[in-house]
Formats: C-alpha cells, structure tokens, sequence
C-alpha cells in the first residue's frame, strides 16, 4: 500500500475525517455507508458518460475538459448532420418562379451620358446601355432585352443614376 501525498492526506483531514470519526474514533458504519454512496455516484457518473458521449468515455477519472470537449465535438457532428439535412429539404422544395422582378447591376457611368449595366429577368441576363440624353436602352448582346422590361429597367436606372452608393436594385414590373 502506497503512502497517501500531502494534497490527498489533508483533503481527507479536511473533508472526510469530520464525516467519518466521532469522538470514540472511525466509525464504521459512517464509513460503510459513506463508500456505498461513492460507489452508486460513480455508476450514475458512469452512466451520464456514456449516454452524453456516446459510449466514448466511461471512466469518472477523464478530466472535464477532456468530457466538455468530446460533447461538444458530438453535438457540432450532430449538427452539421441537421444542417445538411435541412439544406437538402429546403433545395428540394417547390419554389414560386418569379416573373414580374428584374435584378439591375450598374456596371459604369461614362463621361458621353452612356450608362452601361446588367439586367436579370427570369427569362435570362442581359447587358445594355443606357442613353441618358434620349432615355433609350440598346442591348451589347445579341439578344435584346424584351421590350416589356424596358420601362421597368428605366425607372431602375434612374435610381441607380440618382444614388451614388446604390450599385444594384431590383425591380418590378
């Protein structure tokens, strides 16, 4: 038997000796009954364990940090799990198509009175340009904007133009 260090020796003296002698010395039935107590905690700590680690730790002697650390290692897995899982439900939900808004990006305001910007409806992106002289919209792809979007795509501009801050807006129809 190994003689007990100095912490060990005066955390006895200092917590278990007073719940354990009275005055005719070490009372055995303190002592009995004090051990089975220890011993139910530790199954029950035993138990708490391995329930909130998964099985990963059982031993009562695993510091806290170590037990902390592993939880918490659990729960971020378990969560990624939930994320990833409502990600997935969501993508797969029927979403309302939008048809009356368009997405307006102001790409460059030139010295000519030429606006040159983007717009995105929901039949495809177009690049165009803005004639601030005439309020007329030419297209620099080949495909033109489609003429009921033009009055749409103007008040945007327009907006734009009016914020200095403001480089994109979306409108509706």
């Amino acid at each position: 038997m190994t003689k007990p260090t100095q912490e060990e020796q005066d955390t006895f003296d200092k917590i278990f000796k007073p719940l354990l002698y009275d005055e005719k010395g070490l009372n055995k039935s303190k002592l009995i009954k004090m051990l089975a107590k220890h011993h139910q905690a530790v199954q029950e700590i035993i138990r708490v364990y391995h329930h909130v680690t998964g099985g990963i730790i059982m031993d009562i002697l695993t510091p806290a940090e170590k037990v902390i650390e592993t939880i918490t290692a659990l729960d971020n897995q378990n969560l990624e799990g939930i994320l990833k899982d409502e990600k997935e439900k969501w993508l797969q939900e029927s979403l309302e198509q939008v048809e009356d808004t368009c997405l307006v990006r102001l790409t460059t305001k030139q010295n000519n009175g030429m606006v040159l910007f983007t717009v995105t409806t929901p039949m495809g992106n177009y690049g165009c340009t803005f004639n601030v002289k005439t309020n007329q919209i030419s297209t620099s792809t080949n495909k033109p904007l489609p003429q009921e979007w033009h009055h749409t795509v103007i008040g945007a501009i327009m907006n734009l133009m009016n914020d200095s801050k403001q480089k994109q807006l979306m409108a509706q129809k």
